[in-house]
């Protein structure tokens, strides 16, 4: 085998994750070829750092620790309303945005425009535009 397919099948050699006919060329060929062991000694040890960071130690005393914050801090948060009072605020407010809702609306239904000559021709754009008039005078 050479050393670039080694190097290719290293990761799953050093993993036992190949068929035992591969294990033993590859074992073969790290006893022979000292790049190629020094290669993997060096991508051993990577794996070795990566698993240890995947599973950190615990604390033994975390938990207690944890639950102790907790029941210190309750998560309750005060307000400065009671909760009838708070329901009463936002009913009043409401009510307030409807009927302004509603007030406004009659406001600007209210106005009239009349037409003039000016911006007759903006409301008229069948006029100002040649393709319907073309289709419009046909017969």
């Amino acid at each position: 085998m050479n050393c670039k397919k080694i190097h290719t099948d290293l990761i799953f050699y050093l993993g036992h994750e190949l068929s035992n006919e591969k294990m033993e060329a590859i074992g073969w060929h790290l006893e022979t070829c000292a790049d190629c062991r020094q290669f993997a000694k060096m991508l051993q040890s990577q794996l070795e750092v990566i698993d240890k960071e995947k599973c950190p130690e615990v604390s033994p005393y975390f938990y207690t620790r944890v639950m102790a914050k907790l029941d210190d801090n309750p998560t309750e948060t005060k307000s400065f309303l009671p909760n009838w009072a708070q329901a009463i605020a936002f009913s009043v407010l409401l009510i307030a945005a409807v009927t302004a809702g509603i007030y406004m609306g009659y406001q600007s239904s209210e106005v009239n425009i009349q037409p003039t000559e000016s911006n007759w021709l903006l409301m008229n754009d069948f006029e100002s535009e040649p393709i319907e008039s073309f289709l419009l005078d046909q017969p």
